[in-house]
């Protein structure tokens, strides 16, 4: 995740530094929470407290001192946008108004969403090029697979990669590990909305649901 802007005007983020285990590892744009004795972990069952605002490898590092320290910067910006890339799928088969993929991060409630081609398959018969988008009327889940059915295109084949682009107003999740969006709901993850998107660079700006406790 990508600090962009706060709604209440700020165009730089607010960033405090708090404890954290040794010798834990962040990585920055990570979704951080808290402990119920107040240090910043991986483990921690508490509420998300910001975002990571700097990588920390937990070992040393000459260029960075902080690396193998005991604590960690943190982004606490209250009513901030974050720019985020959107859900890569890979097609495991589909049709000229089906695409097929994994269920994982994905729910039921995409209609009006887009699936814009990142590229094909080594042996596509897909003939649009990049960049198309498809329109998603429906989606269907069954197990560990999940089928799209979207506008009429080319022939989407097993391999070809899409970017999955919400509607404005989309509730997703921010999952904690690595700062993803995700379709779906979990309860290891931050709630966010779709606020914006762009479908050149295939990035979302969301915003969490709520403030972070910090």
């Amino acid at each position: 995740m990508k600090f962009l802007y706060s709604l209440d005007g700020a165009n730089i983020p607010v960033i405090k530094e708090y404890d954290i285990e040794a010798n834990q590892k962040f990585k920055k744009g990570q979704v951080v929470r808290i402990s119920t004795d107040g240090i910043i972990s991986i483990g921690a069952i508490g509420g998300s407290i910001g975002i990571a605002a700097e990588d920390h490898t937990g070992e040393k590092d000459i260029l960075n001192e902080r690396n193998n320290g005991t604590k960690l910067r943190i982004d606490i910006t209250r009513n901030a946008v974050y720019e985020i890339d959107a859900l890569r799928l890979v097609a495991t088969g589909g049709s000229k108004t089906s695409f097929v993929c994994s269920s994982t991060g994905i729910t039921t409630n995409l209609e009006k969403s887009r699936l814009v081609l990142v590229h094909k398959g080594e042996n596509s018969q897909n003939t649009d090029s990049a960049g198309t988008a498809r329109v998603i009327n429906s989606v269907a889940v069954s197990g560990t697979s999940a089928t799209f059915t979207v506008s009429d295109g080319g022939v989407i084949s097993e391999g070809d990669v899409y970017a999955l682009i919400p509607k404005y107003g989309f509730e997703g999740n921010v999952v904690d590990s690595d700062g993803s969006f995700r379709c779906s709901s979990s309860a290891d993850t931050t709630t966010a909305y779709v606020v914006n998107y762009n479908t050149d660079t295939l990035t979302l700006e969301v915003m969490p649901k709520k403030d972070f406790i910090a």
